[in-house]
């Protein structure tokens, strides 16, 4: 069952922090030591526009707290700065066999700075 779908609004140009905790089906706290997490946003087009994974790297996926399920996205407003509208986005863990579960998912939307 995928993750309920969440809507982030954001200001272009701002560095941003998303956390995540992760729940398993009962809603007990998931232990993520040994995992790794991803994250990508992309456009309609399902081109990525901030990603874990792509080169160069725009986005940087950190467990901040293994044994309390958190795990945190960071980006920089350097790239943040030209996204405008909406942005699909998934978050995923890799576990060190290699099997995949996507956490979180949802819409980023992003509009222009009114205050340069």
């Amino acid at each position: 069952m995928l993750p309920k779908a969440v809507s982030l609004p954001f200001v272009a140009g701002d560095d941003i922090v998303i956390t995540v905790t992760v729940k398993d089906e009962d809603g007990a706290i998931v232990n993520l030591s040994g995992m790794t997490p991803r994250f990508v946003a992309a456009d309609k087009n399902g081109l990525a526009a901030l990603s874990t994974e792509a080169d160069p790297v725009t986005a940087v996926a950190t467990i901040t707290d293994a044994a309390g399920g958190q795990f945190q996205v960071a980006i920089a407003g350097d790239d943040t700065s030209a996204l405008l509208g909406i942005y699909n986005f998934q978050a995923e863990l890799e576990d060190s066999g290699g099997d995949k579960r996507t956490v979180s998912r949802g819409i980023l939307t992003f509009i222009t700075d009114l205050i340069p």
